[in-house]
């Protein structure tokens, strides 16, 4: 739409039909200007200080469709997404990992194999075994006694990574890969975590020693010497005298 902004003149010819207007100045009106002309006819009611003359009969109004339920995952929707993110070098797969180790420590939650890979990236969820020990071995190195080990915090089955004891000793944690308390050593460590990085922090409480418990021998008591009686004593005399027993008995 356009705007005559000089002189303008209508033409009109004799015997004609029609007519003309000459101009010789003009400016194009934009979306807005144009809507305050009430001349411009358009189905855009976006600007509701500006509403648009309709010519003709009023449309009939269309029936708005209910929008579908959206999947909302919990876990993405708190800690993060990565559809569509870009692959990334291992260094920031480390710190990817680190840190959505220590959101979650910070929340006092614990989290699975899946979680993680939810949120830090698919391919997790392919690693094998072996990959995921060498993975937490270098999240947790080098192994320091006032930062909790963050592969204390993952979970399976409700239970810490039956594989954590294959971690432990690649990362320094003396007698882990001969200790039959390892559960307990995780939840110890996990409660380390969630005291060191709450808001406010918490005191943290000494990791859990898995060296393994001397038992206690106690040594067996020495007999007692009895103490030499009647017939002690005879028997000495008789060796010293050489006196038998019926010449001992007739004294």
């Amino acid at each position: 739409m356009y705007r005559v902004t000089g002189d303008a003149r209508m033409l009109v010819g004799e015997g004609a039909v029609g007519w003309a207007v000459e101009f010789k100045r003009y400016e194009r009106l934009d979306a807005r200007a144009a809507r305050r002309t009430g001349l411009w006819t358009t189905s855009d009611t976006s600007d509701p200080a500006l509403p648009a003359a309709r010519a003709g009969r009023p449309e009939k109004p269309q029936p708005r469709r209910k929008p579908e339920p959206a999947r909302t995952d919990v876990h993405a929707s708190v800690f993060g997404s990565t559809a569509g993110r870009a692959p990334r070098t291992k260094d920031e797969l480390l710190t990817a990992v680190r840190d959505t180790l220590v959101r979650h420590a910070r929340l006092q939650r614990t989290l699975t194999w899946e979680d993680l890979a939810r949120t830090v990236g698919p391919e997790l969820a392919h690693y094998s075994t072996a990959e995921r020990q060498s993975l937490l071995v270098e999240v947790d190195s080098p192994l320091r006694e006032h930062v909790p080990v963050l592969s204390a915090l993952l979970r399976e089955n409700g239970e810490p990574l039956p594989y954590l004891s294959q971690v432990l000793p690649r990362i320094g944690v003396l007698y882990s890969s001969i200790s039959t308390r390892i559960t307990e050593w995780a939840v110890v460590e996990t409660e380390r975590a969630f005291a060191t990085y709450a808001v406010p922090s918490r005191a943290v409480q000494p990791r859990l020693s898995l060296a393994p418990t001397q038992p206690v021998v106690r040594r067996p008591a020495k007999p007692r010497k009895e103490e030499p009686g009647h017939k002690g004593i005879y028997a000495r005399i008789d060796r010293v005298w050489g006196l038998d027993g019926k010449k001992r008995g007739s004294r």
